[in-house]
């Protein structure tokens, strides 16, 4: 079958992509992903901590409101501060494992462009010169890519969850939530690299849905680290690095394979 073939020719990407990253020349963009990565954390202890207080305050106060007599709330304060914290991390949890990629993506976007600029050049040996202008709309080309893969990703899920709820036929549902976040996610990496081949945005579509399978593969490695609890901050900064040299190693080597008529 061609997608599942396609799906491993994604994944076998990062085969070269690892030797790309550490390559001569190259370490420094891992230091960009640890920036990031302190970033989130700070940020999501801040958060969580935010929303801890903000649930307390709500909860007395509908309680006292409820209940009258709100002397137990000094007994019992420590109790409920303890559980909103947990309900907190969870739905911070929850709100990562949908958009924490994308919101890694859209914070290194600047990173990824200049990184996948640098891997087809190790790859092909082409240079692009450099201009302030190309930077800026890669940047914000890559934002948008991801907001827009953010988005309609969001949809998918939302309707594969009523899908979900057919007898039977609907036990599908999660493995084609998982397939449709890595397609959105392996599109958002190979991105990058199809800005540099001038297409429009409808034929970039055309172009990525052709090749869906290597869409997927692309973004299944990162959609399994996006799994892995207590590290997927730190690990999915660093593992975005390798996909989208993989989705520079695969655009190119379709691109080639088309050109020669070979695919």
């Amino acid at each position: 079958m061609e997608f599942v073939k396609d799906v491993f020719r994604g994944i076998r990407a990062y085969g070269p992509a690892s030797g790309l990253l550490f390559s001569r020349g190259m370490w420094h963009f891992m230091l960009w992903p640890l920036v990031v990565a302190v970033f989130l954390f700070w940020v999501g202890g801040m958060a969580v901590g935010w929303l801890t207080e903000w649930g307390i305050g709500w909860l007395s106060g509908a309680l006292e409101e409820w209940v009258g007599d709100a002397a137990w709330l000094d007994r019992w304060g420590g109790a409920l501060g303890v559980a909103m914290w947990i309900v907190s991390g969870v739905v911070y949890y929850l709100c990562f494992a949908v958009f924490g990629g994308y919101v890694v993506m859209i914070l290194l976007s600047p990173v990824y462009s200049w990184l996948s600029e640098k891997g087809e050049n190790k790859l092909t040996g082409a240079e692009y010169p450099f201009a302030w202008r190309q930077l800026f709309w890669e940047i914000w080309r890559g934002i948008v890519v991801s907001l827009r893969g953010m988005v309609l990703q969001l949809l998918t899920t939302l309707v594969l969850m009523l899908f979900s709820l057919i007898p039977v036929v609907g036990l599908l549902g999660p493995l084609l939530m998982f397939l449709a976040g890595a397609y959105f996610y392996g599109f958002t990496f190979m991105d990058y690299a199809i800005e540099r081949k001038r297409l429009r945005a409808r034929d970039t579509e055309r172009f990525v849905w052709r090749h869906a399978g290597v869409a997927v593969g692309v973004g299944v490695v990162f959609m399994l680290v996006m799994m892995v609890p207590g590290i997927r901050w730190f690990a999915c900064c660093f593992v975005s690095l390798l996909s989208v040299l993989a989705g520079t190693v695969v655009v190119n080597d379709t691109w080639r394979k088309s050109s020669l008529g070979e695919g």
